[in-house]
C-alpha cells in the first residue's frame, strides 16, 4: 500500500514510478467544492486514482489540476450531489464508472484528446442533457451512457469507430443520432428503448451503412423506421 500524505483536506500518494503525485481521497469535513492543486511538496499531481471521491455526495463541484492526464476507475461514482466538472486536456480515456451514478450531473467540459469513454463511465447520469463528445473518440464502451434519461441528441466526432453494447440504453428522451461514416460497429442494444429516438443520420452512403456491424437489438423499440444517409435512405 502507498503510503498516504494530506494537506488541505486532500489525500495523495506518491507514484515513484512517474515521479508524481495522484490524489487518492478527501478528509472528512470537506468543503461543497474542491480544487485539486497542478503540484504537492514540489512534485505535480497528474493523477486521480482508482475510487478516489466515491460515495463522496457533499461534493457539487471539483476543479481538477491542469496537468492531470489520468483519471482512475470509478473515481468519481455515485458522487450524487456533483453538478459540474472540467476534465483536463491531457486526459485521453475515461474510465470504467468513473462518474457512474453521478444523478445531478449536468455540466462536463472535456478537453479534445479523450479517445476512449470507458464501460459505464456516465452510466445513470440521469440529469445529463447535453454532451459534446471530444473529436479524437474513438470508441464508446459498453453502457456508456446506460440511463442517462434527459440526453437529447448524440452527434458521433469523425473518428469514432465503435458503439459498444448498451451504450445509450433507455436514454428515454434521445431524439436524435448522427453517425459518422467511419464507424465500423453498433453494438446489441446500443440504442435499445431509446422510445423517443426518430431521426438517425448516417454521413456516408447506403451502401458503406449497410457495411456497419449491428448487434442484436441495436435500435429496439425507438420510433425511427429509417436512416438518412448521404446518397438517400433506407429503413431499418
Amino acid at each position: 500500500m502507498k503510503k498516504e500524505f494530506s494537506s488541505q483536506g486532500i489525500k495523495y500518494a506518491y507514484n515513484e514510478l512517474g515521479q508524481c503525485y495522484l490524489v487518492v481521497g478527501v478528509e472528512e469535513g470537506m468543503g461543497e467544492t474542491l480544487c485539486i492543486p497542478t503540484e504537492y511538496n514540489g512534485e505535480s499531481v497528474t493523477q486521480v486514482g482508482d475510487f478516489a471521491f466515491q460515495n463522496c455526495k457533499k461534493i457539487t463541484g471539483i476543479t481538477l489540476s491542469e496537468n492531470t492526464v489520468f483519471i482512475g476507475e470509478a473515481a468519481f461514482n455515485f458522487c450524487e450531489n456533483l453538478r459540474e466538472i472540467h476534465i483536463p486536456d491531457g486526459v485521453v480515456c475515461i474510465a470504467k464508472h468513473t462518474f457512474y451514478g453521478c444523478k445531478n450531473l449536468t455540466g462536463v467540459k472535456m478537453g479534445e484528446a479523450v479517445r476512449h469513454i470507458e464501460d459505464g463511465a456516465f452510466g445513470m447520469c440521469a440529469a445529463l442533457s447535453d454532451f459534446l463528445f471530444p473529436s479524437a473518440l474513438l470508441r464508446i464502451g459498453v453502457r456508456a451512457f446506460d440511463g442517462c434519461v434527459r440526453l437529447e441528441k448524440a452527434q458521433m466526432p469523425p473518428l469514432v469507430k465503435m458503439i459498444e453494447d448498451g451504450a445509450f440504453y433507455g436514454c428515454e428522451n434521445l431524439t436524435s443520432v448522427t453517425f459518422n461514416d467511419g464507424i465500423t460497429s453498433i453494438g446489441k442494444f446500443a440504442f435499445g428503448d431509446c422510445v423517443r429516438l426518430q431521426t438517425l443520420t448516417y454521413e456516408g452512403t447506403v451502401s458503406k451503412w449497410r457495411a456497419v456491424q449491428k448487434g442484436f437489438g441495436w435500435n429496439r423499440g425507438i420510433k425511427a423506421e429509417k436512416i438518412i444517409c448521404s446518397d438517400g435512405e433506407i429503413k431499418l
